[in-house]
């Protein structure tokens, strides 16, 4: 992670997600060599907190994917939400969702700080089907509560096979939770969608995926996507609603005006009521696959969201994709 000058573009810090030497974390990579090729991406923009001057940052699996025991340890800091000062990049806590990751389950969303019941909060979503909550305070966790359906995640991968739920297609992909502080509930997305893991040769050639096995997609358990809605201080389930064999894995969008929106990858934007669930309102943008957030935004008094449509990553939507575009809707 860098943090640079905005006026000179001088570096300002730097701090490693893979710790190596005598950095915190460098001992849950028991195997050293394997932080050379140690992963920990980030896929995603930060959270920051603007009362703490605290940069909260989400980072992804280790490398490679499946094979795990290439890296003995926890694999700090992958699949882990960390804290830094945004001043000096120093290292103030962090929460690892994973240790030792062998499914590909990426920490990858940015999390969202809330407050609640005087309580300050952070509550973050993964690819492998949870919603977290801890308290800021004591950074203790308050709940980790399945979001899909979550089946032999602690069974080791293994050549013949494994069959996991979700697969790292599923889950919570890119987009973080929505609060609404009138409600105390936070709102996301997650597709349920299993899979098969299978291990394979660990072996790096440069320019090449370095997974050290496979995935299979289940073809017998198509794929649900759903927006839900969780007590913020609980993580108790409140709603939910799915669309049959669909992915969702955009943002959701909550509004003061009790709405929740967002869209699939069939290119449907909907909204629905915040407190039920209920579809609102619903439109097809011509099969065009939404896979960013909804903004919404006051011109004159008067409502707009706008939705980006058309995805352009054929991993997602397919190679036959559609022109990319923008859809302004009004509200009355």
């Amino acid at each position: 992670m860098y943090a640079f000058d905005a006026k000179t573009g001088n570096k300002a810090w730097q701090f490693d997600m893979i710790p190596t030497g005598s950095e915190f974390g460098a001992d849950t990579w028991k195997k050293a060599s394997s932080t050379v090729t140690g992963g920990g991406s980030m896929w995603t923009s930060y959270t920051l907190d603007t009362d703490t001057n605290q940069l909260y940052i989400s980072v992804g699996n280790p490398s490679p994917d499946f094979a795990a025991q290439y890296r003995p340890g926890d694999n700090l800091f992958t699949n882990s939400v960390v804290a830094l000062d945004a001043d000096t990049g120093e290292y103030h806590h962090h929460y690892q969702q994973i240790p030792n990751d062998d499914k590909d389950y990426d920490t990858s969303a940015a999390p969202v700080l809330y407050s609640v019941d005087g309580q300050k909060r952070m509550a973050v979503v993964t690819k492998a089907g949870w919603l977290f909550g801890y308290n800021e305070a004591d950074e203790s966790q308050v709940f980790k509560q399945a979001m899909i359906k979550v089946d032999n995640q602690e069974k080791p991968t293994t050549r013949e096979g494994t069959r996991i739920c979700p697969n790292y297609s599923a889950g919570s992909q890119w987009s973080g939770p929505s609060y609404n502080p009138d409600m105390k509930v936070l709102f996301t997305n997650a597709v349920d969608w299993c899979g098969i893991v299978k291990l394979g040769e660990v072996r790096l050639i440069k320019g090449q995926l370095f997974f050290g096995g496979s995935m299979q997609l289940d073809p017998a358990n198509k794929a649900v996507g759903s927006t839900m809605a969780y007590d913020a201080a609980t993580g108790k389930p409140m709603w939910r609603y799915d669309l049959q064999g669909v992915r969702i894995v955009g943002g959701v969008t909550s509004t003061g005006g009790n709405l929740v929106l967002s869209g699939d990858m069939d290119g449907n934007f909907y909204a629905l009521d915040a407190k039920s669930g209920k579809v609102l309102f619903k439109d097809n943008i011509d099969k065009a696959p939404i896979g960013g957030g909804v903004s919404t935004f006051d011109i004159s008094g008067k409502q707009y969201m706008a939705v980006a449509a058309g995805n352009t990553s054929k991993g997602t939507a397919g190679v036959k994709n559609p022109g990319a575009r923008i859809v302004i809707y009004s509200l009355p």
